[in-house]
């Protein structure tokens, strides 16, 4: 990381926010980027799915947004887990509450692979439901990925919707200047390159 930085290229993590304070403190001054996956918001359901515990991951999350290293959030939407007693409101709470609404989230479509091939895939109707649940806390940027549509990972202006970035798979067109919405002009919050 610090070779990295030395030669002006940025360090971006994907990452399950389990590491240690000690961890964070030797990489805080190279990391430029992270997005983190925030399964649940329930313990058990850590420790049984995961094997691993929420605590950690929330106090990291927390630590990030405070660090002001760029911080997204993904949250895999798995049917009969994620949705089920309030997670997802829980999350998204959790999210506008404590690291901002201006923090990308991104809601990721489960696919029954691995050790998880007895569930369906995630309808359309739940990753729409989840996008709305997120939206209605205040949050500002939501995605819906693993989607054959890709107008869900388009980003808007969360003043006056207007697009500000079309996505069509790895083709990128921006319709922001200067970090403003060139419809309306307000101020967004988004990574200039």
């Amino acid at each position: 990381m610090q070779l990295a930085h030395q030669a002006g290229l940025k360090n971006i993590w994907v990452s399950n926010g389990y590491f240690s304070p000690q961890a964070f403190k030797l990489i805080r001054p190279y990391l430029d980027a992270i997005n983190i996956d925030l399964k649940f918001f329930k313990e058990d359901l850590y420790q049984q799915i995961c094997q691993a515990k929420l605590k950690p991951i929330l106090e990291n999350l927390i630590r990030i947004q405070k660090s002001k290293i760029w911080l997204e959030v993904t949250t895999l939407i798995i049917p009969g887990y994620t949705n089920t007693k309030n997670q997802l409101k829980k999350i998204a709470n959790f999210i506008a509450k404590k690291l901002g609404e201006n923090t990308p989230c991104h809601l990721s479509r489960f696919y029954p692979c691995y050790k998880m091939k007895n569930l369906p895939p995630t309808s359309l109707k739940l990753m729409q439901k989840a996008a709305e649940i997120y939206q209605k806390t205040g949050l500002k940027y939501v995605y819906a990925g693993n989607l054959e549509e890709s107008s869900k990972q388009n980003t808007f202006c969360p003043f006056c919707q207007s697009p500000l970035i079309i996505r069509n798979q790895y083709k990128i067109k921006k319709l922001y200047q200067n970090n403003q919405c060139s419809q309306c002009g307000e101020k967004i919050k988004i990574i200039i390159d």
